[in-house]
């Protein structure tokens, strides 16, 4: 992977914007979950969806790579509560990161990214055994919480 880039801090920073969704919407949370065709693309999917759904958040998990304005579009369309994508956007495909949309299709904000930064600080404070699990937030198992979404074509928009 890389020396910033491990699945370490993948798992701090979904943790982070998991637990700022679950408290902007503590039940019946939805996030969209996808990539652009960058190496381990589908396992940092993976790993975001078991996250989320520990948080008792609704992963939909685009299979296929796709642009960040799709994205975007499909957060809107879906009326989803965010959205994971794994891309480092411009930069060359050696390169990865995680953006975070909020329900408008646009990236976050600062203000919302100093609420992921300090959920972040928060839970890599917390006693390991306060880390929330599936089975304490929903009767579901995790697959069965886990779906599936396309992404629809995107018109041009502008955030």
């Amino acid at each position: 992977m890389a020396e910033e880039f491990t699945f370490a801090n993948v798992r701090r920073a979904v943790t982070g914007i998991a637990r700022y969704v679950a408290s902007q919407k503590p039940q019946g949370a939805r996030v969209i979950v996808g990539r652009d065709p960058r190496f381990l693309g589908e396992t940092f999917c993976a790993l975001a969806a078991e996250i989320l759904e520990a948080h008792a958040i609704t992963p939909l998990v685009v299979a296929e790579p796709a642009p960040t304005p799709a994205f975007a579009y499909a957060v809107i369309q879906t009326k989803a509560d965010g959205v994971i994508n794994f891309t480092a956007s411009h930069n060359p495909p050696e390169y990865n990161g995680i953006k975070f949309s909020t329900p408008d299709g646009c990236p976050a904000l600062p203000e919302v990214t100093k609420r992921i930064e300090a959920e972040i600080v928060s839970a890599d404070n917390a006693p390991d055994n306060a880390a929330p699990s599936a089975n304490q937030h929903s009767e579901k198992s995790p697959a069965d919480s886990r779906s599936e979404t396309h992404v629809p074509e995107a018109p041009g928009r502008n955030c």
